[in-house]
């Protein structure tokens, strides 16, 4: 439930993927009869519209529509981008052996038990797996395992991780009881691990080429979000809040926290919380406006029908149980985000 948790949380606090792309071709905007974004102030709400800016008592939008963004070529894969990415790939493939005849060296793999305590806490693992001088642990107790060998007990001082209650970064003596090493072998590029990992390719040659492609897919996917957060971020640019609706900024200020698993205590002062509570209400108040104005809201079939991707996207089982998570009334609105942003920048005008 965790990993949900971040997952979720990441969602709604950072940001809501784009999924449509661009459309840059002349005939395309010509279709769409699309307008030139500049504004002119004086012209009444009734014809904003048509000019791409929208009104309410809340927030004015000055533009939505043609919204410009310069087209963003993917960098070029190159063969040292295939290498290093193979050789990622490789050590992501490591064999664990078992070593039975020799004391642990750094770059092991041992598995221990320990137990550890002072004036008000204890600490106990068992079955405890870390790679020695890997510092990921920590640093000076996997030192102290070099040397010893398979059933050995012994105590070493050491600082323990952070997360363990009480240990506050101070040196504590700990009790180990050495159960397992294991070294990690970095296997050999050839056609039989090829064959081993791939389903598409034969040959080392072939696999090469297959990596270039993931690589060049992945230029392409992060250039097109680039993309499509530029766009996003100008409608928000041409928005201007009126005012906020006061019981819309306390329900964000109260989902923000829920979803932070924070208080308003644990708020440092560089964290503005009402800041961040007005940001998601403008986003919601502009998706919702342009939702409006151009009939984007889904219907009740097609609302409940998103909802089950939404949540089976995430792995949740329930409607409830995601709600449970990120608050009441969340998951519609980031499928309102979502489909207007799909439409921005379905509408938008890509600029070489």
């Amino acid at each position: 439930m965790h990993m949900k948790r971040v997952k979720i949380v990441l969602a709604c606090l950072l940001a809501t993927v784009v999924l449509s792309g661009c459309k840059s071709t002349e005939k395309n905007l010509e279709e769409k009869n699309l307008q030139d974004i500049t504004i002119n102030s004086e012209k009444s709400e009734e014809k904003t519209k048509d000019t791409g800016g929208l009104s309410n008592e809340y927030i004015t939008i000055s533009a939505y529509k043609g919204i410009e963004v310069e087209d963003l070529a993917a960098s070029e894969v190159t063969d040292e981008d295939v290498e290093q990415k193979i050789t990622s790939i490789l050590e992501s493939n490591k064999i664990l052996r078992e070593i039975q005849n020799r004391s642990a060296q750094k770059g092991d793999i041992a598995t221990i038990d320990f137990s550890g305590e002072n004036n008000q806490f204890k600490w106990k693992e068992k079955n405890l797996q870390l790679q020695i001088g890997s510092g990921e642990f920590s640093e000076s107790i996997e030192t102290g395992i070099i040397g010893h060998q398979i059933g050995d007990e012994f105590s070493v001082k050491g600082v323990l991780p952070e997360y363990y209650e009480g240990s506050e970064g101070k040196e504590v003596s700990v009790h180990i009881k050495l159960e397992r090493l294991q070294e990690a072998e970095t296997p050999q590029l050839n056609d039989q691990f090829v064959q081993r990992i791939s389903t598409k390719s034969k040959t080392v040659d072939e696999y090469k080429e297959e990596v270039r492609k993931i690589l060049e897919e992945e230029n392409g996917v992060t250039v097109n979000l680039e993309e499509r957060a530029k766009i996003w971020k100008q409608v928000l640019d041409h928005t201007k809040v009126r005012k906020y609706p006061k019981e819309r900024l306390e329900e964000e200020r109260k989902i923000y926290l829920m979803q932070s698993g924070m208080s308003e205590d644990d708020f440092s002062a560089e964290i503005d919380l009402e800041e961040i509570s007005k940001e998601k209400v403008k986003e919601y108040l502009t998706a919702e406006l342009i939702a409006e104005a151009e009939n984007l809201y889904p219907s009740d079939e097609k609302m409940k029908a998103l909802e089950k991707e939404y949540i089976s996207e995430y792995g949740f089982e329930t409607l409830e149980e995601m709600e449970e998570m990120i608050g009441k009334g969340e998951v519609d609105k980031l499928i309102l985000l979502e489909i207007v942003q799909n439409w921005v920048v379905d509408h938008c005008k890509i600029t070489k």
